[in-house]
């Protein structure tokens, strides 16, 4: 079934401009259903930077097309949790999908933290589909300049 081949292809990114990401599309779907087949909802996984600088950390992770009141972001046990759902627009055409690459459903991503971040300071922002996470250090890990002293 072709479409179940699309939505397989859908969240992953592509390797190259000609098309060798693509080399294996259908290699085994001969199988026919030995092999899990995803859903149009089928988890996935926002694409993440994490940056260090000395006195923070900052995540951020591309979410475009997801309202912010529907991203949930929490601090435990060391670690981030972002958690959301990309919903399917309802504007279908005549004739259905040919060919989607836009993935919908659940995603939720876990990034554990240095031991050193101050959990109660961690901030949000989302600015044009790209969720900041800035997760600052404690001030007794922040690194300090020490200057030597010449006699």
């Amino acid at each position: 079934m072709r479409n179940a081949l699309i939505t397989r292809a859908t969240c992953r990114p592509a390797l190259s401009p000609f098309g060798f990401d693509r080399f294996f599309d259908g290699f085994f779907d001969g199988l026919g259903d030995l092999l899990p087949r995803e859903s149009e909802t089928a988890p996935w996984s926002p694409a993440i930077d994490i940056e260090e600088t000395g006195d923070a950390w900052t995540v951020r992770a591309d979410l475009p097309g997801i309202p912010p009141e529907d991203i949930k972001i929490s601090v435990h046990d060391g670690r981030l949790i972002l958690k959301g759902e990309r919903k399917r627009s309802e504007e279908r055409k005549e004739g259905g999908v040919r060919w989607t690459e836009r993935c919908q459903g659940s995603f939720s991503r876990t990034i554990a933290l240095p031991s050193e971040v101050n959990a109660e300071e961690v901030t949000a922002k989302y600015n044009h589909g790209v969720l900041e996470v800035h997760c600052p250090l404690k001030p007794e890990s922040r690194p300090r300049g020490i200057e030597v002293s010449v006699n």
